[in-house]
Protein backbone atom coordinates (compact mmCIF):
# COMPACT_ATOMS: atom_id res chain seq x y z
CA UNK A 1 0.00 0.00 0.00
CA UNK A 2 1.41 3.46 -0.55
CA UNK A 3 2.48 5.92 2.06
CA UNK A 4 -0.28 8.22 0.74
CA UNK A 5 -2.89 5.11 1.41
CA UNK A 6 -1.51 4.01 4.57
CA UNK A 7 -1.02 7.99 6.32
CA UNK A 8 -5.17 8.44 4.87
CA UNK A 9 -5.79 5.27 6.75
CA UNK A 10 -4.07 5.29 9.76
CA UNK A 11 -7.33 6.56 11.68
CA UNK A 12 -8.58 3.15 11.35
CA UNK A 13 -5.61 0.30 10.95
CA UNK A 14 -7.32 -2.30 13.12
CA UNK A 15 -9.69 -2.33 10.41
CA UNK A 16 -8.12 -3.84 7.19
CA UNK A 17 -8.25 -7.42 7.84
CA UNK A 18 -7.08 -10.00 5.57
CA UNK A 19 -9.93 -12.68 4.32
CA UNK A 20 -11.41 -14.72 1.70
CA UNK A 21 -14.54 -13.43 0.02
CA UNK A 22 -17.42 -15.50 0.35
CA UNK A 23 -20.97 -15.31 -1.00
CA UNK A 24 -23.46 -12.25 1.00
CA UNK A 25 -26.01 -13.97 3.04
CA UNK A 26 -29.20 -13.04 4.99
CA UNK A 27 -28.62 -15.12 8.15
CA UNK A 28 -31.46 -15.36 10.93
CA UNK A 29 -31.71 -13.54 14.01
CA UNK A 30 -28.47 -14.56 16.68
CA UNK A 31 -29.81 -16.93 19.25
CA UNK A 32 -26.61 -16.60 21.06
CA UNK A 33 -26.48 -14.58 24.56
CA UNK A 34 -24.38 -11.91 24.70
CA UNK A 35 -22.27 -10.95 27.91
CA UNK A 36 -20.11 -8.33 28.21
CA UNK A 37 -17.63 -7.85 31.42
CA UNK A 38 -20.66 -6.10 32.76
CA UNK A 39 -22.90 -9.01 32.94
CA UNK A 40 -25.77 -9.66 30.81
CA UNK A 41 -26.02 -7.41 28.49
CA UNK A 42 -29.64 -5.46 28.40
CA UNK A 43 -28.95 -4.88 24.85
CA UNK A 44 -30.88 -7.82 22.86
CA UNK A 45 -29.84 -9.24 19.22
CA UNK A 46 -32.29 -8.38 16.41
CA UNK A 47 -30.49 -9.37 13.09
CA UNK A 48 -27.62 -9.02 11.60
CA UNK A 49 -26.04 -10.00 7.64
CA UNK A 50 -22.57 -10.83 6.58
CA UNK A 51 -21.01 -9.61 3.96
CA UNK A 52 -17.86 -11.10 1.69
CA UNK A 53 -15.69 -7.86 2.65
CA UNK A 54 -14.56 -5.88 5.97
CA UNK A 55 -17.02 -3.20 6.75
CA UNK A 56 -16.20 0.18 8.66
CA UNK A 57 -18.25 3.63 7.38
CA UNK A 58 -21.90 3.55 8.16
CA UNK A 59 -24.80 5.40 9.38
CA UNK A 60 -28.64 5.16 10.17
CA UNK A 61 -31.28 7.29 8.09
CA UNK A 62 -32.93 9.69 10.47
CA UNK A 63 -35.55 10.90 8.08
CA UNK A 64 -39.22 10.05 8.90
CA UNK A 65 -40.71 7.59 6.63
CA UNK A 66 -40.22 4.64 4.67
CA UNK A 67 -36.43 5.55 4.58
CA UNK A 68 -36.36 5.77 8.28
CA UNK A 69 -34.83 2.34 8.51
CA UNK A 70 -32.57 2.71 6.10
CA UNK A 71 -28.88 1.60 6.81
CA UNK A 72 -26.16 2.29 4.83
CA UNK A 73 -22.67 0.34 5.39
CA UNK A 74 -18.60 0.78 3.51
CA UNK A 75 -16.84 -2.02 2.57
CA UNK A 76 -13.06 -1.09 3.93
CA UNK A 77 -10.69 -3.16 1.29
CA UNK A 78 -6.33 -2.51 0.31
CA UNK A 79 -8.09 -2.91 -3.24
CA UNK A 80 -9.96 -0.86 -5.61
CA UNK A 81 -13.10 -2.88 -5.27
CA UNK A 82 -15.01 -0.83 -2.26
CA UNK A 83 -18.30 -0.23 -2.62
CA UNK A 84 -21.63 1.42 -0.52
CA UNK A 85 -24.46 -0.92 0.78
CA UNK A 86 -27.98 -0.32 1.76
CA UNK A 87 -30.07 -2.61 4.48
CA UNK A 88 -33.75 -2.13 5.11
CA UNK A 89 -34.50 -2.94 8.28
CA UNK A 90 -37.47 -4.89 8.22
CA UNK A 91 -39.88 -4.17 11.10
CA UNK A 92 -43.26 -5.59 9.81
CA UNK A 93 -45.30 -8.72 10.83
CA UNK A 94 -45.22 -10.64 14.15
CA UNK A 95 -42.14 -12.19 13.24
CA UNK A 96 -38.39 -11.00 14.25
CA UNK A 97 -37.10 -7.87 12.58
CA UNK A 98 -34.38 -9.20 9.74
CA UNK A 99 -32.02 -6.76 7.67
CA UNK A 100 -32.19 -7.07 3.89
CA UNK A 101 -30.35 -5.76 1.33
CA UNK A 102 -31.58 -3.18 -1.25
CA UNK A 103 -29.56 -0.31 -3.19
CA UNK A 104 -25.92 -0.61 -3.81
CA UNK A 105 -23.80 1.17 -6.14
CA UNK A 106 -22.69 -0.05 -9.59
CA UNK A 107 -19.17 0.79 -9.96
CA UNK A 108 -16.68 -0.12 -7.28
CA UNK A 109 -14.80 2.75 -5.66
CA UNK A 110 -10.87 2.87 -5.48
CA UNK A 111 -10.81 4.01 -1.89
CA UNK A 112 -12.47 2.74 1.26
CA UNK A 113 -15.06 5.46 2.63
CA UNK A 114 -14.25 7.01 5.80
CA UNK A 115 -17.82 8.23 6.69
CA UNK A 116 -21.30 7.97 5.43
CA UNK A 117 -24.13 10.35 6.26
CA UNK A 118 -27.79 10.45 5.26
CA UNK A 119 -28.88 13.82 4.86
CA UNK A 120 -30.66 15.71 7.80
CA UNK A 121 -34.60 15.53 8.61
CA UNK A 122 -36.13 17.09 5.81
CA UNK A 123 -40.28 18.37 6.48
CA UNK A 124 -40.87 18.38 3.08
CA UNK A 125 -41.50 15.04 1.52
CA UNK A 126 -39.41 13.42 -0.85
CA UNK A 127 -39.31 10.17 -3.39
CA UNK A 128 -35.54 9.79 -2.32
CA UNK A 129 -32.98 10.51 0.44
CA UNK A 130 -29.29 11.95 -0.04
CA UNK A 131 -26.29 9.70 1.01
CA UNK A 132 -23.07 11.05 1.17
CA UNK A 133 -19.68 9.45 1.38
CA UNK A 134 -15.73 10.84 1.64
CA UNK A 135 -12.67 9.05 0.71
CA UNK A 136 -10.72 10.87 -2.03
CA UNK A 137 -13.36 13.33 -2.40
CA UNK A 138 -16.58 14.00 -1.18
CA UNK A 139 -19.66 12.42 -3.45
CA UNK A 140 -22.97 12.82 -3.12
CA UNK A 141 -25.55 9.85 -3.89
CA UNK A 142 -29.48 9.93 -4.52
CA UNK A 143 -31.05 6.70 -2.69
CA UNK A 144 -34.64 6.03 -4.04
CA UNK A 145 -37.11 5.48 -0.87
CA UNK A 146 -38.28 2.39 -2.15
CA UNK A 147 -36.46 -0.61 -0.73
CA UNK A 148 -35.92 -3.02 -3.71
CA UNK A 149 -33.20 -5.17 -3.63
CA UNK A 150 -30.28 -4.14 -6.16
CA UNK A 151 -31.63 -0.68 -6.99
CA UNK A 152 -29.02 1.34 -7.73
CA UNK A 153 -27.30 3.97 -5.69
CA UNK A 154 -27.11 6.99 -7.91
CA UNK A 155 -24.01 9.42 -8.56
CA UNK A 156 -24.99 12.70 -8.22
CA UNK A 157 -22.22 15.25 -7.34
CA UNK A 158 -18.41 14.99 -6.40
CA UNK A 159 -16.52 17.64 -4.69
CA UNK A 160 -12.26 17.98 -4.75
CA UNK A 161 -10.35 21.08 -4.74
CA UNK A 162 -7.76 19.63 -6.64
CA UNK A 163 -7.24 20.35 -10.15
CA UNK A 164 -5.71 17.10 -10.99
CA UNK A 165 -6.69 13.38 -9.47
CA UNK A 166 -3.66 14.18 -6.83
CA UNK A 167 -6.21 15.21 -4.29
CA UNK A 168 -5.64 15.44 -0.41
CA UNK A 169 -7.64 12.35 1.17
CA UNK A 170 -10.73 13.47 3.20
CA UNK A 171 -10.39 11.50 6.29
CA UNK A 172 -13.93 12.78 7.62
CA UNK A 173 -17.15 15.38 6.90
CA UNK A 174 -20.30 16.82 8.24
CA UNK A 175 -23.64 17.93 7.39
CA UNK A 176 -25.03 20.66 8.42
CA UNK A 177 -28.27 20.17 9.93
CA UNK A 178 -29.01 24.27 10.36
CA UNK A 179 -28.77 24.76 6.77
CA UNK A 180 -28.45 21.18 4.56
CA UNK A 181 -26.90 23.12 1.57
CA UNK A 182 -23.64 23.25 3.93
CA UNK A 183 -20.90 20.46 4.17
CA UNK A 184 -17.99 20.68 5.94
CA UNK A 185 -14.57 18.37 5.29
CA UNK A 186 -11.62 17.41 7.02
CA UNK A 187 -8.46 16.03 5.13
CA UNK A 188 -4.49 15.10 5.95
CA UNK A 189 -3.12 18.24 4.98
CA UNK A 190 -4.28 20.35 7.92
CA UNK A 191 -7.29 21.67 6.29
CA UNK A 192 -10.99 21.75 6.35
CA UNK A 193 -13.37 22.95 3.90
CA UNK A 194 -16.54 24.38 3.69
CA UNK A 195 -18.91 22.91 0.67
CA UNK A 196 -21.93 24.56 -0.73
CA UNK A 197 -23.60 21.09 -2.26
CA UNK A 198 -25.92 23.32 -4.09
CA UNK A 199 -23.50 25.52 -6.26
CA UNK A 200 -21.27 22.88 -5.85
CA UNK A 201 -18.64 25.40 -4.91
CA UNK A 202 -15.90 25.57 -2.10
CA UNK A 203 -17.13 28.53 0.58
CA UNK A 204 -13.96 28.40 2.03
CA UNK A 205 -10.95 26.35 3.12
CA UNK A 206 -8.77 26.60 6.38
CA UNK A 207 -5.59 25.54 7.87
CA UNK A 208 -7.20 23.95 11.24
CA UNK A 209 -4.63 21.87 12.52
CA UNK A 210 -0.59 22.23 12.59
CA UNK A 211 -1.24 18.33 11.53
CA UNK A 212 -3.62 16.22 10.04
CA UNK A 213 -7.20 16.89 10.86
CA UNK A 214 -9.29 13.09 11.99
CA UNK A 215 -12.67 15.02 12.04
CA UNK A 216 -14.86 17.59 11.99
CA UNK A 217 -18.64 18.37 13.39
CA UNK A 218 -20.97 21.67 12.89
CA UNK A 219 -21.96 22.14 16.64
CA UNK A 220 -25.84 22.33 17.51
CA UNK A 221 -28.14 24.61 15.51
CA UNK A 222 -25.31 26.57 14.06
CA UNK A 223 -24.52 27.43 10.52
CA UNK A 224 -21.45 29.08 11.36
CA UNK A 225 -19.79 26.92 14.39
CA UNK A 226 -17.86 23.72 14.05
CA UNK A 227 -15.23 22.07 15.94
CA UNK A 228 -12.72 19.94 14.94
CA UNK A 229 -9.87 17.27 16.05
CA UNK A 230 -7.06 16.17 14.18
CA UNK A 231 -3.10 14.37 15.05
CA UNK A 232 -1.60 17.41 17.21
CA UNK A 233 -3.89 16.42 19.98
CA UNK A 234 -6.19 19.03 20.29
CA UNK A 235 -9.82 20.39 19.69
CA UNK A 236 -10.47 23.39 18.02
CA UNK A 237 -13.39 25.83 17.24
CA UNK A 238 -14.00 27.96 14.46
CA UNK A 239 -16.59 30.41 13.60
CA UNK A 240 -17.26 31.03 10.11
CA UNK A 241 -18.21 35.02 10.29
CA UNK A 242 -14.49 35.37 11.77
CA UNK A 243 -11.92 33.02 10.47
CA UNK A 244 -8.72 35.22 11.59
CA UNK A 245 -8.72 32.48 14.28
CA UNK A 246 -9.70 29.54 16.03
CA UNK A 247 -10.41 28.64 19.77
CA UNK A 248 -8.70 25.28 21.07
CA UNK A 249 -11.30 24.04 23.49
CA UNK A 250 -9.12 21.25 24.67
CA UNK A 251 -5.25 19.96 23.91
CA UNK A 252 -3.67 16.63 25.48
CA UNK A 253 -0.54 17.15 27.43
CA UNK A 254 2.38 15.91 25.96
CA UNK A 255 3.86 12.33 26.81
CA UNK A 256 7.25 12.31 28.48
CA UNK A 257 10.19 9.69 27.84
CA UNK A 258 12.02 8.36 30.08
CA UNK A 259 15.68 9.16 29.53
CA UNK A 260 18.33 6.56 28.28
CA UNK A 261 20.90 7.63 30.71
CA UNK A 262 20.11 8.55 34.21
CA UNK A 263 21.72 12.17 33.83
CA UNK A 264 19.64 13.46 30.98
CA UNK A 265 16.57 15.19 31.61
CA UNK A 266 13.13 13.79 30.17
CA UNK A 267 11.80 14.47 27.23
CA UNK A 268 8.75 15.09 26.27
CA UNK A 269 6.68 13.58 22.64
CA UNK A 270 3.69 14.34 20.58
CA UNK A 271 0.68 14.27 22.31
CA UNK A 272 -1.80 11.54 21.41
CA UNK A 273 -3.59 12.49 18.39
CA UNK A 274 -7.39 12.83 18.86
CA UNK A 275 -9.50 10.48 16.37
CA UNK A 276 -13.22 11.42 16.17
CA UNK A 277 -15.97 13.92 17.14
CA UNK A 278 -19.23 13.95 17.71
CA UNK A 279 -21.03 16.87 19.07
CA UNK A 280 -24.41 16.93 20.96
CA UNK A 281 -27.26 17.48 18.61
CA UNK A 282 -28.87 19.61 21.48
CA UNK A 283 -26.56 21.46 23.52
CA UNK A 284 -23.77 23.06 21.42
CA UNK A 285 -21.52 23.16 24.48
CA UNK A 286 -21.43 19.35 24.55
CA UNK A 287 -18.40 17.24 22.43
CA UNK A 288 -17.78 13.52 22.93
CA UNK A 289 -13.84 12.28 21.93
CA UNK A 290 -10.96 9.67 22.03
CA UNK A 291 -7.39 9.92 21.46
CA UNK A 292 -5.68 7.23 19.68
CA UNK A 293 -5.43 3.37 21.00
CA UNK A 294 -7.05 5.10 24.36
CA UNK A 295 -9.79 3.10 25.98
CA UNK A 296 -11.19 6.04 27.49
CA UNK A 297 -13.88 8.87 26.10
CA UNK A 298 -13.34 12.16 26.69
CA UNK A 299 -16.60 14.60 27.21
CA UNK A 300 -15.84 18.44 26.71
CA UNK A 301 -17.98 21.43 27.80
CA UNK A 302 -16.48 24.55 25.59
CA UNK A 303 -17.65 26.68 28.43
CA UNK A 304 -14.95 24.79 30.95
CA UNK A 305 -11.68 24.66 28.26
CA UNK A 306 -8.90 23.11 28.66
CA UNK A 307 -9.79 19.40 29.96
CA UNK A 308 -12.36 17.33 29.72
CA UNK A 309 -15.15 17.92 31.84
CA UNK A 310 -15.99 13.60 31.88
CA UNK A 311 -14.26 10.45 31.31
CA UNK A 312 -15.96 7.54 30.79
CA UNK A 313 -14.06 4.85 31.68
CA UNK A 314 -15.34 0.89 31.16
CA UNK A 315 -13.88 0.03 27.76
CA UNK A 316 -11.16 -2.50 27.93
CA UNK A 317 -9.70 -1.70 24.40
CA UNK A 318 -9.07 1.14 22.28
CA UNK A 319 -12.64 3.10 21.12
CA UNK A 320 -13.14 2.87 17.48
CA UNK A 321 -16.12 5.05 17.59
CA UNK A 322 -18.28 7.37 19.35
CA UNK A 323 -21.90 8.99 19.37
CA UNK A 324 -24.57 11.11 21.20
CA UNK A 325 -28.04 9.97 20.83
CA UNK A 326 -30.42 11.80 18.86
CA UNK A 327 -32.57 14.69 20.80
CA UNK A 328 -30.38 13.49 24.26
CA UNK A 329 -27.44 15.93 25.54
CA UNK A 330 -26.95 12.93 28.75
CA UNK A 331 -26.36 9.55 26.47
CA UNK A 332 -23.98 8.14 23.88
CA UNK A 333 -22.96 5.32 22.51
CA UNK A 334 -19.62 3.56 21.81
CA UNK A 335 -17.78 0.78 20.47
CA UNK A 336 -14.24 -0.51 21.05
CA UNK A 337 -11.40 -3.25 19.75
CA UNK A 338 -12.83 -4.73 23.04
CA UNK A 339 -15.38 -6.09 21.28
CA UNK A 340 -18.16 -4.07 23.29
CA UNK A 341 -20.81 -1.89 22.39
CA UNK A 342 -21.54 0.59 25.71
CA UNK A 343 -24.19 2.90 26.27
CA UNK A 344 -23.56 6.00 29.01
CA UNK A 345 -25.31 7.90 31.28
CA UNK A 346 -23.91 10.60 31.89
CA UNK A 347 -26.27 11.69 34.87
CA UNK A 348 -24.30 9.01 36.68
CA UNK A 349 -21.20 10.62 36.81
CA UNK A 350 -18.70 11.10 39.91
CA UNK A 351 -16.25 12.96 40.68
CA UNK A 352 -12.79 11.88 40.90
CA UNK A 353 -10.57 12.47 44.06
CA UNK A 354 -7.53 13.87 42.06
CA UNK A 355 -7.24 17.30 40.71
CA UNK A 356 -4.61 17.94 37.85
CA UNK A 357 -2.43 20.78 37.07
CA UNK A 358 -2.54 22.27 34.06
CA UNK A 359 0.96 23.43 33.58
CA UNK A 360 -0.09 26.17 30.62
CA UNK A 361 -3.15 27.15 30.97
CA UNK A 362 -6.84 26.51 30.30
CA UNK A 363 -7.33 28.19 26.83
CA UNK A 364 -5.68 29.96 24.26
CA UNK A 365 -6.27 31.12 20.55
CA UNK A 366 -4.17 30.73 17.37
CA UNK A 367 -4.22 32.75 14.52
CA UNK A 368 -5.59 30.86 11.43
CA UNK A 369 -5.12 31.48 7.90
CA UNK A 370 -7.54 30.97 4.94
CA UNK A 371 -6.16 29.61 1.82
CA UNK A 372 -7.83 30.04 -1.69
CA UNK A 373 -7.86 26.62 -4.26
CA UNK A 374 -4.40 28.22 -5.74
CA UNK A 375 -2.14 28.84 -3.00
CA UNK A 376 -1.72 28.39 0.90
CA UNK A 377 -0.73 30.85 3.31
CA UNK A 378 1.25 29.71 6.57
CA UNK A 379 -0.71 29.34 9.70
CA UNK A 380 -0.24 32.20 12.17
CA UNK A 381 1.80 32.56 15.69
CA UNK A 382 0.38 31.33 18.92
CA UNK A 383 -1.52 34.35 21.31
CA UNK A 384 -1.99 33.04 24.64
CA UNK A 385 -3.29 34.30 28.06
CA UNK A 386 -1.09 34.26 31.05
CA UNK A 387 -0.98 30.93 32.92
CA UNK A 388 -1.80 31.13 36.35
CA UNK A 389 0.64 29.08 38.03
CA UNK A 390 0.28 26.59 39.98
CA UNK A 391 -3.61 26.54 39.90
CA UNK A 392 -5.62 23.39 39.76
CA UNK A 393 -8.59 22.57 37.56
CA UNK A 394 -11.64 21.33 38.50
CA UNK A 395 -12.23 17.69 39.29
CA UNK A 396 -12.76 15.61 36.20
CA UNK A 397 -15.96 13.23 37.02
CA UNK A 398 -15.91 10.02 35.68
CA UNK A 399 -17.87 6.90 34.60
CA UNK A 400 -16.80 3.92 35.48
CA UNK A 401 -20.16 1.55 34.63
CA UNK A 402 -22.27 2.11 31.18
CA UNK A 403 -26.00 1.69 31.56
CA UNK A 404 -26.14 -0.96 29.18
CA UNK A 405 -23.50 -3.21 27.12
CA UNK A 406 -23.56 -5.63 24.02
CA UNK A 407 -20.48 -7.93 23.21
CA UNK A 408 -19.52 -8.89 19.63
CA UNK A 409 -17.63 -11.97 17.99
CA UNK A 410 -14.69 -9.55 16.84
CA UNK A 411 -13.56 -5.85 17.25
CA UNK A 412 -16.69 -3.27 16.32
CA UNK A 413 -15.67 -1.05 14.65
CA UNK A 414 -18.40 1.56 13.60
CA UNK A 415 -21.80 2.27 15.19
CA UNK A 416 -24.30 4.39 14.91
CA UNK A 417 -28.64 4.79 16.09
CA UNK A 418 -31.60 4.76 14.60
CA UNK A 419 -33.85 8.27 14.57
CA UNK A 420 -36.04 7.33 17.14
CA UNK A 421 -33.12 5.68 20.00
CA UNK A 422 -34.44 2.43 20.36
CA UNK A 423 -32.42 0.37 18.08
CA UNK A 424 -28.70 0.43 17.51
CA UNK A 425 -26.02 -0.78 14.06
CA UNK A 426 -22.76 -2.04 14.46
CA UNK A 427 -20.43 -3.50 12.38
CA UNK A 428 -17.65 -5.87 12.88
CA UNK A 429 -15.51 -7.79 10.76
CA UNK A 430 -17.48 -8.36 7.76
CA UNK A 431 -20.78 -8.29 10.02
CA UNK A 432 -23.57 -5.52 10.17
CA UNK A 433 -25.79 -6.33 13.12
CA UNK A 434 -28.54 -4.57 14.73
CA UNK A 435 -30.05 -4.79 18.10
CA UNK A 436 -32.81 -2.96 20.18
CA UNK A 437 -32.99 -1.54 23.87
CA UNK A 438 -34.65 -4.04 25.99
CA UNK A 439 -35.99 -0.89 28.32
CA UNK A 440 -36.35 1.31 25.42
CA UNK A 441 -39.51 3.71 26.91
CA UNK A 442 -36.78 4.67 29.58
CA UNK A 443 -34.82 5.82 27.22
CA UNK A 444 -37.01 7.92 25.36
CA UNK A 445 -37.99 10.21 27.85
CA UNK A 446 -34.58 12.30 27.67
Amino acid sequence: MSNLRRNRYSISGNLCRDFQPSSERRTSPSTSQTVSAYGASNLRNACYYKTPYSLYAMDWCKVQGPAQDFIACASFTEETNNKIQVFSLNRSGQGQPFLDKTHSTVNNLDFPCTKLLWNPSRTTPSEHQFLASSDQKLQLWRVANDAHQNDAIEGVASFSNAKTNRAAPLTSFDWCKADISQIVTSSIDTTCTVWDIVTQQSKTQLIAHDKEVFDVQFLANSVDVFASVGADGSVRMFDLRSLDHSTIIYEAEPAYVRPARIYEDYTASAAAPLLRLSACDVDPNLMATFHHKSSNVLIIDIRAPGQSSMTLQAHTGAVNAVHWLPGSRSRLVSCAEDKQVLLWELNKAESSNSYSHHPRYNSFVKESSIISTESKTESGSYSASAPVSGTATPATKVIASPSASWLADTEVNNVCTSGTGDAFAAVHGRTAQVFFRNDYNSIVQT
